[in-house]
């Protein structure tokens, strides 16, 4: 008969904890609240709402590289030409 009971106590148990854990789901569900748009990342905050057109997205990109390698190039150009360093300060241990 102690079989019987530890079957019929084992079950309850188990009762028990699902129904303790079904509490403890509702209890974090009902407290979380999803982020508002002021405090989100600027990558959701500016997110377009409805369909996003992939051809201005690779426009858009296209741009910003065309930028980029305008900058480079004007920052090659003045690295290409010869410049004069003036030391200031040597650090300590670095003399010949």
């Amino acid at each position: 008969m102690s079989k019987a009971r530890t079957g019929i106590e084992s079950r309850r148990a188990t009762g028990a904890l699902l129904t303790l854990n079904a509490v403890l789901i509702a209890a974090v569900m009902f407290q979380w609240t999803p982020p508002s748009p002021a405090t989100a990342g600027p990558s959701q905050a500016h997110r377009p709402q409805g369909v996003v057109n992939p051809a201005d997205q690779r426009n858009d990109m296209i741009k910003e590289l065309r930028r980029v390698n305008l900058k480079l190039d004007a920052l090659n150009e003045k690295l290409s030409r010869p410049f004069e360093v003036k030391v200031i300060q040597m650090p300590a241990g670095q003399e010949d």
